[in-house]
């Protein structure tokens, strides 16, 4: 089974558009639905504009939350109750019957999303898409392809917006680190064939990065940090091993996947260290990697005017130019017809 993710890089970014997109070009394939955590409204909360709501047509499987699928617009077939849990109820998966809305709900844990997709697999469905935001991401590093959906809403500076989208593709071009996912716990140090474990829970801030130079064996050519990290840990690890040179034989990097790097800081010191990786002799590289298909542009955004919200839009062609010209991956505009091929 392959399994997609969309991901918003903000509210009212175009991801609803786009998996609704993807829902119709795929409506004669058999596939499943699920989200990290909950999405759905029908109404922004924040902006009090109206939001896109997901249609399924008929034989599409959802996974969703018990409350969500017993209050649905739609017929359908449950297939099995899970013991998944969400603040909405357990996660059903059902097979719509009669096409209409649903509010999608899904797992928060990558051990849930796992136990989730393998039940999905086992129904023998294709292909999954998995809706998902920046700050719920997560868990999907689990999956094959990503989709990163950005617009006006995150940032009206159309450079900004493109050069976001430049560091996106930088960090998922990184290579796969030759690991198994099953030999990674806990912080290590490999010295030729051993892997000497460090002891530590975290690596987040400058007592984490005192602990872990102490600790780095005199032949040590990799490093794997298989947790969540900061990116101002990481950055002082790069900066402490660079200004070793030889003494230390560190040459690679290995995080568990470019979902956490993303998760790890904001864009624009992310694009910082990478500079600072290019410049180091260091590499990183990724126990699971998740292939970036494309990335989707959203010219709407919601404009404050008189005390309350209003449709505002970017320059469509000039958001596309920009993206298009910085980008080798595909770009495309969710206010536009388009088609993915899976």
């Amino acid at each position: 089974m392959k399994s997609v993710g969309i991901i918003g890089t903000a509210k009212n970014t175009g991801k609803t558009t786009t998996l609704s997109a993807l829902l119709r070009s795929l409506k004669n394939r058999k596939i499943a639905v699920t989200g990290i955590g909950y999405d759905g409204e029908e109404i922004d909360n924040i902006t009090m504009l109206p939001k896109p709501r997901l249609y399924f047509e008929k034989g599409i499987i959802v996974a969703t939350a018990a409350k969500c699928i017993l209050n649905a617009e739609v017929e359908y077939k449950i297939l099995k109750k899970t013991s998944i849990p969400t603040p909405l109820g357990n996660v059903f998966l059902v097979e719509i019957t009669k096409p209409g809305l649903v509010v999608i709900a899904g797992p928060n844990r990558v051990s849930h999303l796992k136990e989730l997709m393998k039940l999905i697999a086992g129904l023998g469905i294709g292909l999954l898409l998995v809706d998902g935001s920046l700050n719920r991401i997560s868990p999907m590093y689990l999956l094959d392809e990503l989709i990163f959906t950005t617009g006006g809403s995150k940032n009206t500076d159309i450079k900004i917006l493109t050069d976001e989208m430049v560091t996106v593709e930088k960090i998922f071009s990184l290579p796969s680190a030759a690991i198994s996912p099953d030999s990674v716990s806990s912080i290590s140090f490999v010295s030729g064939s051993d892997f000497i474990p460090c002891d530590l829970a975290t690596f987040i801030d400058d007592d984490d990065l005192g602990i872990l130079k102490k600790c780095i064996p005199d032949r040590c050519e990799k490093i794997i940090i298989p947790l969540f990290f900061s990116e101002y840990a990481l950055t002082g690890l790069v900066q402490f091993l660079k200004s070793r040179g030889s003494s230390v034989a560190v040459n690679e990097i290995v995080l568990l996947s470019p979902v956490h790097l993303l998760l790890s800081s904001d864009f624009l010191r992310l694009d910082s260290l990478l500079r600072l990786l290019s410049n180091s002799g260091i590499k990183f590289s990724y126990v699971f990697t998740p292939r970036l298909k494309a990335i989707t542009i959203n010219p709407f955004f919601p404009k404050l005017y008189n005390y309350h919200f209003v449709a505002g839009y970017l320059d469509k062609d000039e958001f596309l130019k920009s993206m298009k010209g910085k980008l080798s991956i595909d770009v495309f505009n969710v206010k536009e017809r388009f088609d993915f091929d899976f």
